[in-house]
């Protein structure tokens, strides 16, 4: 009972490490092939692929962390996070949810 349970509250980290894990594979491979194409042509950052995919909440993401958590955690915290290469920060997410899935099912 416990034990199925606990697969039930890993499951959505699980879902989401390695869709993360996959979005950095694609991410990566599109990064490699635009420096092939094109020499100067550096890889998307975490932020800019965020924007593309949906501006508006990146826009209200900012005032909600800076209005109700705290706005030192959005300056030197997210916004070095979202400068990251997009390839490199969707690993460290995919690692860190794999890691709490883990942590949750593990057998004691």
């Amino acid at each position: 009972m416990i034990r199925s349970l606990r697969r039930l509250l890993s499951l959505p980290f699980q879902v989401l490490g390695y869709a993360c894990f996959l979005g950095a594979f694609v991410t990566g491979f599109i990064s490699i092939w635009n420096m092939v194409k094109d020499e100067a042509a550096p890889g998307m950052q975490l932020g800019e692929l965020w924007f593309r995919l949906s501006p508006e909440t990146l826009q209200l993401a900012q005032p909600a962390v800076q209005r109700y958590l705290h706005p030192a955690i959005w300056d030197p915290g997210v916004l070095t996070f979202l400068l990251l290469p997009s390839w490199f920060a969707l690993i460290l997410l995919a690692a860190l949810c794999l890691l709490i899935a883990q942590l949750i099912y593990r057998v004691r």
